[in-house]
């Protein structure tokens, strides 16, 4: 099962093998914990000749040995295809990564940073959450396994567990006992920045895609939890 951050940039092929495009982002339901379809930057006309964002749905696709999502047509399906297959307009599908991540208690825990799926029912299977630059050095970024995401509400994902009980990726804690404890401090306070920096800057932005005005905002949140460079 990929993340999300794999999906980008994958192309998007006709049934009869033909480039139509490339999947730039993930789109999710507004109240369950699953991915309902894909944004497609469809290929530009004469190579030139740029074209909107296309919602495809989840359903609409398969993926080859190579990785490359393949229609069940010979062309990319209209966007208002894609939402009547995926039950959802653009206006109310979802983008998780940079939403913000709390627990049942309020508890401010970060910002998705990346989402694990099934690329056959869209079922979200875990979360890699950023509590921002100072956080992600200090402890890491969090994984968080499917038993304890409840799913999006209002603004945020809220998981069943606190701060306190998620494993991390790493991080400078990892070096000894004696800094574990310094960094937890460090990394709580960095949870909470995170959080209010993201809240509510990823919810429900398919109305963004749908006349490219959001995708400056995305950009932006993209490279603040994006994956540190080798």
């Amino acid at each position: 099962m990929p993340r999300i951050t794999e999906l980008a940039g994958r192309q998007v092929l006709g049934s009869k093998g033909k480039r139509r495009g490339k999947i730039i982002d993930v789109l999710f339901h507004p109240s369950e914990a699953r991915a309902v379809g894909y944004v497609v930057k469809p290929s530009n006309i004469l190579y030139v000749l740029e074209r909107r964002p296309r919602y495809l749905a989840l359903s609409a696709v398969s993926f080859d040995d190579e990785g490359n999502a393949v229609l069940a047509s010979s062309g990319l399906p209209s966007s208002k295809s894609g939402q009547r297959a995926a039950g959802l307009g653009w206006d109310e599908s979802s983008y998780w990564r940079g939403m913000a991540v709390r627990a049942e208690d309020g508890e401010k825990i970060g910002a998705v940073q990346d989402v694990v799926i099934s690329l056959k029912t869209g079922a979200v299977r875990g979360l890699r959450v950023s509590t921002g630059v100072v956080g992600d050095v200090a402890v890491g970024r969090l994984e968080v396994p499917r038993e304890y995401i409840v799913g999006p509400k209002a603004d945020a994902v809220v998981l069943r567990a606190g701060y306190d009980e998620l494993e991390s990726t790493g991080g400078l804690a990892a070096a000894s006992a004696k800094g574990a404890a310094v960094a937890k401090v460090h990394g709580e306070k960095a949870a909470k920045k995170a959080y209010d920096a993201s809240v509510s800057a990823a919810v429900k932005v398919g109305r963004s895609f749908k006349d490219g005005s959001g995708r400056k905002m995305m950009d932006t949140l993209k490279k603040w939890t994006a994956e540190d460079e080798e």
